[in-house]
């Protein structure tokens, strides 16, 4: 039965159609009741008049709605209006491969990256025992952004079978005749194994045989088992192989090898995981992939804005290629590249060979990390690297490792493979060598190393006595020894020459700044808001000479104790920006309409903490003149006022209930945050709340003015929620403690709960437990979420959904449990960095980001003056 738009099956209003299958006419539809757009597939008429199929049906698609994963389009729910079936799916833009497919062959750097994430997509449902059955090109999308979606997970097992038939082989019957009352022939023609086509019991294996043959399929162009009929189709599948000679010569003998064994007609002979053929495309990748034409009908996904002028990128290339031995009479140039807008300015690195650039960058309401050649005047996303931060690369610029989620690790370009190597909370970069050694840092501690394949994490080395921290490590040439910028106080702070032979560490520098090691024997610093390049003796170990000036502007971390938007190449190439996104303070209604503000945008890069409970002040961090503190602004006014003055780094305020103190943190002690109060109005002294060996971030104060809530930084258990009592003797409460991250807590209104993000599912979600009194954590988010924030009568909760929008959950008080309805979106929140809704939840001050960071800006063959 066909629908027109307009057409309302339950809460859902028809908009138009997509397409029709073997499952079913597919349409899109509007979510009138979340206001999102949704696929909703139509079930077959022959479900209207079996009870019992309906049943089984509905029994399968709520396992299949458990899946959780990128890769896969996701299931909300099965939707019923008079004698119309349907399934409510997740919205998936773009072609399908099949239509991508008909216009030729896709190049194998192309194919590799989709091939990477159907087999993700693969293995992460065959680890929940739920098979695809039905994996072919049509049921393949993949998104304007490179990601892939897989569709239709599992319905060919959750559908009976209809007899059908087409003359379209590609797309012929998903579901075919019934061969005997015990065995069903399910699937499409082509893309059978062989036990499948013959009816008998299948397993995971037959995604591995149809995965193969979707990436013969996309590298040829050609189906690997075609012929002219549905039977001639299965004969081909039970007795021909592939055109194996219609592959291209790009493809490896060990690429050739995998898909030889994914389509091995002996289910018993066929690998048998998944991630085998992930594993070993990836281990038979690590040569570069030779350079394919690119037709001018098919463009490659990038990013507009990463432009460099034609004349720039030809002197750039022509310069980079003459590597360390360049002519003396070289030129020094200076270039820049423009970046797609980023949540994070710092987290960009330039690759050991000088030839590429890669930086963190927005992509479909995600954060990504995104690759640009110099030589190139687009980018692109890397799949697999969502909220990545802190990006380094092997010595062989081949691969890319980042922290992401607490977790280390890696992607590798020519297959777009992403591993996670080790946890790394709290992480402060990564330097990789080329005995495959990876070393990093994190907020606290000392640097730790890990082998680049995986393994045990061990020390690298030793805290000296009122050092705080290691962290910014940077491979020297030799590849064994490193720099590091050690925290702590002034007589043990500064550049250190370490050694993977032993954990011991030498002062090279006293300095409160980070750097870039300059090859050959320069140390690139910030200092004052400036570049400085610092000749190092030859064995590298001492200053020699002053200081030469490099720039005169570089943008520095207000809170990262001198960490720079810095980077060096080992050709000697240093890339750095000079600004940050530029922020305002703005209102917006329940609709996103901006209605008002709290003055002009602000370089000092204010970032919001905390409203006051009446609303009538807002805390935020603000860096004037080098130098962060807590300032105070007016709701009514705008007018920011100061409140702390030491040198140190002082921010993270929140309000006591009568909003007449301020608690914070400041890294005065060692470069360790701990807590401070003082007064609002800035008079009078502060007072040290609470010190520990550990970073601390103070997040809520309870309305009672008893528990003050914060986050502390664990090495053993990453970030964890705990409640610092007021009174009595002061011994911390373990709020939420697990192997997980748990962070941004709130206490309720009134004090009985607290809403906080957690990652232990596999992304972070909003969670809600009782307070102070322990019991079980309800999940209020769906689909993912972070920055919980309540409504000041504890009605409603809101928090920012993955794809940005502001979402809303009605909260009904209840006695012995949080009574939450199911999340609504009101807009979608503009690029911001924090947000606090008014006390009646109609309004909310967005920290909204109004101009991007500044380009990032690559010097080459530099030269000293003079010399």
């Amino acid at each position: 039965m066909a629908l027109t738009p307009g057409t309302r099956v339950g809460v859902y209003e028809v908009t138009a159609p997509i397409g029709e299958g073997g499952m079913g006419q597919v349409y899109r539809a509007r979510d009138t009741r979340l206001n999102r757009d949704v696929a909703l597939k139509i079930l077959p008429n022959a479900f209207a008049s079996d009870p019992d199929r309906l049943a089984r049906f509905t029994r399968e698609a709520q396992t299949l709605a458990s899946l959780n994963h990128s890769n896969i389009a996701a299931i909300y729910g099965i939707e019923e209006s008079g004698d119309v079936r349907a399934l409510v799916m997740e919205l998936v833009e773009g072609e399908d491969l099949s239509q991508r497919i008909a216009r030729g062959a896709i190049p194998l750097d192309e194919t590799l990256p989709i091939a990477r994430q159907i087999a993700d997509a693969l293995e992460a449902a065959h680890e929940q025992r739920i098979i695809h059955r039905d994996l072919k090109p049509a049921n393949i999308k993949v998104r304007p952004d490179g990601t892939v979606k897989v569709l239709d997970f599992g319905l060919a097992k959750a559908m009976d079978p209809v007899g059908t038939s087409t003359a379209d082989l590609t797309n012929s019957p998903t579901l075919m005749v019934r061969a005997t009352q015990l065995g069903v022939i399910l699937g499409t023609a082509a893309y059978m194994a062989p036990e499948q086509a013959r009816g008998r019991a299948v397993d995971k294996r037959v995604d591995i045989w149809a995965f193969g043959c979707v990436v013969y399929e996309m590298l040829t162009g050609r189906v690997a088992f075609a012929a002219e009929t549905v039977s001639d189709t299965v004969v081909a599948v039970l007795s021909r192989e592939p055109e194996w000679r219609a592959l291209p010569d790009t493809v490896s003998p060990v690429l050739l090898s995998v898909l030889k064994r994914c389509l091995q007609k002996d289910q018993n002979l066929r690998m048998r995981d998944i991630v085998d053929a992930r594993f070993q495309i990836e281990d038979g990748l690590n040569v570069p992939v030779p350079a394919q034409p690119t037709s001018r009908g098919r463009t490659r996904v990038g990013y507009a804005g990463w432009v460099v002028a034609a004349l720039l990128a030809i002197a750039a290339a022509t310069a980079i290629s003459r590597g360390p031995g360049a002519p003396a009479d070289a030129p020094e140039m200076r270039l820049q590249i423009a970046t797609p807008p980023a949540d994070d300015s710092f987290s960009f690195a330039i690759s050991p060979d000088g030839r590429s650039v890669v930086a963190q960058g927005r992509a479909e309401g995600e954060f990504k990390l995104w690759l640009r050649p110099l030589e190139s005047e687009v980018g692109r996303p890397l799949i697999g690297t969502e909220d990545a931060t802190f990006p380094f690369w092997s010595p062989d610029s081949r691969s890319i490792g980042f922290f992401a989620g607490g977790r280390l690790k890696r992607i590798d370009l020519a297959s777009g493979f992403v591993r996670t190597l080790a946890s790394a909370p709290n992480p402060r970069r990564g330097a990789w060598n080329s005995e495959g050694t990876i070393i990093f840092g994190a907020s606290v501690g000392p640097l730790y190393k890990v082998p680049a394949d995986g393994g045990a994490v061990t020390e690298a080395t030793n805290l000296l006595p009122g050092q705080a921290g290691h962290r910014w490590p940077q491979f020297l040439p030799d590849g064994r020894r490193f720099l590091l910028f050690a925290m702590g106080a002034a007589n043990v702070r500064g550049v250190y020459l370490g050694s993977l032979a032993d954990k011991e560490v030498r002062r090279v520098l006293e300095t409160d700044s980070a750097f870039a090691f300059m090859s050959p024997a320069y140390l690139v610093l910030a200092r004052q808001g400036a570049l400085w390049a610092q000749r190092l003796t030859a064995d590298l170990t001492r200053p020699d000479g002053e200081l030469l000036p490099l720039a005169s502007r570089v943008l520095v971390h207000p809170t990262h104790n001198g960490f720079a938007a810095l980077f060096s190449s080992s050709v000697g190439s240093v890339a750095y920006r000079t600004s940050a996104e530029n922020r305002q303070l703005v209102w917006l209604d329940r609709a996103g309409r901006q209605v008002g503000d709290m003055g002009p945008p602000d370089d000092a890069q204010p970032f919001l903490s905390q409203m006051s409970s009446d609303g009538g002040t807002v805390a935020v961090r603000r860096t004037v003149s080098g130098n962060t503190d807590v300032w105070l602004i007016d709701t009514t006014r705008g007018v920011p006022r100061r409140v702390t003055f030491d040198p140190a780094i002082e921010g993270e305020p929140i309000f006591s209930p009568d909003g007449k103190r301020v608690v914070y943190v400041s890294d005065r002690k060692v470069n360790i945050w701990d807590m401070y109060e003082r007064s609002a109005d800035g008079n009078g002294g502060e007072t040290l709340l609470f010190e520990s060996g550990e970073n601390k971030h103070p997040l809520d104060w309870s309305s009672d003015g008893r528990y003050i809530l914060y986050q502390s930084d664990s090495p053993k258990t990453d970030a964890d929620l705990w409640a610092l009592p007021l009174a009595g003797d002061r011994k911390q409460v373990a709020v939420a403690q697990t192997p997980f991250d748990e962070v941004d807590g709130r206490f309720s209104p009134d004090g009985r709960w607290v809403a906080y993000v957690s990652n232990e599912g596999g992304r972070n979600e909003i969670y809600v437990q009782p307070f102070p009194d322990p019991g079980s954590k309800s999940q209020v988010s769906v689909g993912g979420g972070t920055t919980p924030r309540w409504r000041r009568d504890g009605r409603e909760l809101f928090y920012i959904a993955p794809d940005s929008h502001l979402m809303a959950v009605s909260i009904t008080p209840r006695e012995s449990a949080l009574g939450a309805a199911a999340p609504f979106a009101l807009f979608t929140s503009p690029k911001a960095v924090g947000y606090e809704p008014s006390r009646d939840g109609q309004r909310f001050l967005v920290n909204a980001v109004v101009s991007d960071a500044s380009p990032i800006t690559i010097i080459l063959n530099w030269k000293p003056s003079g010399r």
